[in-house]
C-alpha cells in the first residue's frame, strides 16, 4: 500500500517555530552567562583601557586600587621634554569600591544585557574625582618647564663704527593649559597610556627683514646725540654711548618690534643724569654748644629737660631731584619717535628743616656722657664717628639710624683696626670701639624719653657702661636707632676729649621726665648676670610709662682693657 505525504505546515507555522528556537537559544544564554558569571565581571568589560573580563570582584578591587592609586605615573611629553607626574600629585582621588560596582553592574542593566557582552565593550570609568586646584598646579608648573618666552632679535653696534648688525630672532612657545587640563582629567579618569601629549602653541618669530630694517632705522639714529634739558647745562648723550642704549622692543610677545632701548643700559643713564643735576635740600642752620648739662650716672638716674641757647643762623633750602621714572619713559619715546630731545623732569623736595620749625628747639632734652682710658686706636674710632653724627637734624617723625648717618667704618674714613667683641671673643676690626659712641647716644636718647625703634646689648658686660643701658654697633648687622616722636626738630651734638665722649641732643619734648630704674642683678646658670632696667617717663598731662629691658651677660671686661 503506497505511502501518502506527510501534508506540509503553513510558512507561519514554520516561522512561528523557528522564533520559538530562537527565543529559547537567547533565553538559555542569558541565563547560562548570568549564572557562569555570577560574582564576576562580564565578557566585554574594561575599566578605563583595561579588559577585566570574568575577574572576581576581588580582583576587580585589585585592579581598581592599581589604576586608582596615587603613585600611578604619567608621562607628559612636549617640546622635546618628558615630565613624570603622579595621578595623586595631579588631584585624583579614587574610590575602588564604587568602581568595582559599576564594573559588575556592566552588561547587566536588563534581562537580555548579558548578550550585548558578546557583542560590544562597555568602558567603565574610573570612580574618582580630581582636585580642580591641585590640577592647575600641576599644569602651571608643566607650562613654567616647557614655555618659553619669543625672542624678538637683538641688533649689536659696534660703538666705534655705529654700524648694526643683527641677531637672529627666535619663536616663543606657550603651553594651552585649558586643553592639557581636560586632556589630563580625561587619562585620570580613564586610565590607559600612561603617556599624555603637552598641547603646545608656537609663536611667529619676527622676519629677518624686519630686524634688518630696525638695524638700518638704529644707524640712522645714530648719526646725532640725544640731548637732554630742562634742568640745568644740557646733558648730552653721545652717539657712541646711545649705541649701548638701542635695543629692539618686542610688541605682540615678541611676534613683531620696534627700535626701543634697553632697560638696564636706560637706568645706567638717567641714574648719571641724575647724579649731574640733582642737588639737596639742606635744613636750617642751627647751633647749639656742644655740650649741656653732665649725666653719667651708671645706677639710678633722673633727668627733666634743660632750657637752651639755640641760634638759627640760617633759612633751610629746598632741593631739585630729577624724576627718574617719567625721565625714562621721555628717553624711550624719543627714541620711538626718532626724537633727539627730551626734557629732563625734575621735583623740588623741601627742606626737612624749615627755620620756623627751628626755631622751636629750645631744650637739652638728653644728654650723656662716658669715659675711656686715652690713647687707644679705639679713641680714634669714637671720634671719627662722633665727628660723623655731629650737627645732624632729625624731623619731626622721623627715625635716626646710626649706621645710616655714619655708614661703613673703614680705612678710607680715618677708622683703624682696634677690639671688637664678636660671639663672646675679643678680635681685631677696622671700627672697633664705636660702640662706646653707640652706648653714648643710646642713654641720651633714653632719657630723652624718645622711643627705642633698634638697639641690641652686648654679650660680654663692659663695665665702663652702665649695666643693661648700653648697646652694641655693627655694620651694617647691629644698629642703633630712635625716633623723634616731638613736634620740633632734633640738633644733635657730639663731642669728645682725650677720655670721654658726649652726645647732646637739643629739641623741645613737651618736658618730659625720665627715671632709670635698674634692678637686681641675678646670676646667670653659664656665668656672670641678667639685669632689667626700667625707663619711667612721666609725661607733663600725667601719664606714666613704664619700660623694662632686660640684658644678660656672659662675661665681664673690666675698664683698664682696652676693649671694645
Amino acid at each position: 500500500m503506497p505511502t501518502r505525504a506527510r501534508p506540509r505546515r503553513p510558512a507561519w507555522q514554520r516561522l512561528l517555530g523557528a522564533a520559538g528556537v530562537i527565543i529559547v537559544l537567547v533565553v538559555g544564554t542569558t541565563l547560562a552567562m548570568r549564572v557562569l558569571y555570577s560574582g564576576q565581571a562580564m565578557p566585554g568589560t574594561q575599566i578605563g583601557d583595561e579588559n577585566v573580563s570574568g575577574k572576581s570582584k576581588a580582583e576587580l578591587l585589585r585592579a581598581a586600587e592599581r589604576l586608582g592609586a596615587s603613585d600611578r605615573q604619567l608621562n607628559l611629553t612636549g617640546a622635546g621634554q618628558t615630565l613624570h607626574i603622579t595621578a595623586g600629585g595631579a588631584g585624583l582621588r579614587s574610590e575602588p569600591a564604587a568602581t568595582v560596582d559599576d564594573a559588575m553592574d556592566a552588561h547587566r542593566s536588563g534581562f537580555f544585557s548579558p548578550l550585548g557582552a558578546l557583542f560590544r565593550t562597555e568602558r567603565v570609568a574610573l570612580r574618582a574625582t580630581v582636585d580642580g586646584a591641585e590640577l592647575r598646579d600641576t599644569v602651571q608648573q608643566v607650562a613654567k618647564a616647557i614655555d618659553r618666552g619669543a625672542y624678538a632679535g637683538g641688533l649689536s653696534i659696534d660703538n666705534e663704527t655705529l654700524v648694526a648688525t643683527v641677531v637672529p630672532s627666535k619663536a616663543g612657545r606657550v603651553v594651552r593649559q585649558q586643553q592639557l587640563a581636560d586632556d589630563l582629567r580625561e587619562r585620570l579618569l580613564r586610565p590607559g597610556s600612561t603617556v599624555v601629549r603637552v598641547p603646545i602653541s608656537n609663536g611667529t618669530p619676527v622676519s629677518s627683514a624686519r630686524l634688518q630694517e630696525l638695524a638700518d632705522e638704529a644707524e640712522r639714529y645714530l648719526q646725532a646725540p640725544l640731548v637732554l634739558g630742562g634742568a640745568g647745562k644740557d646733558y648730552s648723550v653721545q652717539p657712541a654711548q646711545l649705541a649701548d642704549l638701542l635695543a629692539v622692543e618686542p610688541l605682540k610677545g615678541g611676534s613683531s618690534a620696534r627700535l626701543g632701548v634697553n632697560s638696564a643700559e636706560l637706568s645706567k643713564l638717567t641714574a648719571r643724569v641724575a647724579d649731574a643735576r640733582d642737588r639737596a635740600a639742606k635744613s636750617a642752620s642751627i647751633s647749639a654748644p656742644p655740650t649741656g648739662p653732665t649725666v653719667d650716672g651708671k645706677a639710678e638716674v633722673s633727668w627733666r629737660p634743660k632750657k637752651a641757647e639755640v641760634t638759627v643762623r640760617s633759612d633751610g633750602r629746598s632741593g631739585l631731584a630729577v624724576d627718574v621714572k617719567s625721565l625714562n619713559a621721555r628717553v624711550r619715546e624719543a627714541v620711538r619717535k626718532n626724537s633727539h630731545a627730551a626734557k629732563v623732569p625734575t621735583k623740588v623736595t623741601p627742606a626737612p628743616v624749615s627755620k620756623s620749625a627751628a626755631e622751636k628747639i629750645d631744650q637739652v632734652i638728653g644728654t650723656f656722657t662716658t669715659v675711656h682710658p686715652p690713647g687707644q686706636p679705639r679713641v680714634t674710632n669714637i671720634h671719627r664717628i662722633a665727628d660723623s653724627v655731629d650737627g645732624t637734624v632729625i624731623a619731626p617723625g622721623a627715625e635716626f639710624s646710626l649706621n645710616g648717618v655714619a655708614g661703613e667704618r673703614t680705612k678710607a674714613k680715618g677708622y683703624v683696626e682696634a677690639p671688637f667683641i664678636a660671639g663672646n671673643k675679643i678680635e681685631p676690626s677696622v671700627g672697633g670701639g664705636v660702640s662706646q659712641f653707640s652706648t653714648t647716644m643710646y642713654n641720651a636718647a633714653y632719657f630723652a624719653g624718645l622711643p627705642i625703634v633698634a638697639s641690641q646689648p652686648h654679650s660680654l658686660y663692659i663695665d665702663r657702661y652702665p649695666a643693661g643701658r648700653e648697646t652694641t654697633l655693627n655694620w651694617p648687622t647691629i644698629d642703633l636707632k630712635w625716633q623723634n616722636d616731638t613736634d620740633a626738630p632734633i640738633l644733635v651734638r657730639a663731642s669728645y676729649t682725650d677720655t670721654s665722649v658726649t652726645v647732646t641732643l637739643y629739641g623741645h619734648n613737651g618736658g618730659r621726665r625720665v627715671e632709670a630704674k635698674p634692678g637686681e642683678r641675678q646670676p646667670n646658670p653659664g656665668g656672670n648676670f641678667t639685669i632689667t632696667v626700667t625707663r619711667v617717663i612721666r609725661y607733663p598731662d600725667g601719664r606714666v610709662v613704664e619700660q623694662p629691658r632686660t640684658s644678660s651677660y656672659a662675661n665681664e671686661v673690666v675698664d683698664d682693657e682696652p676693649q671694645e
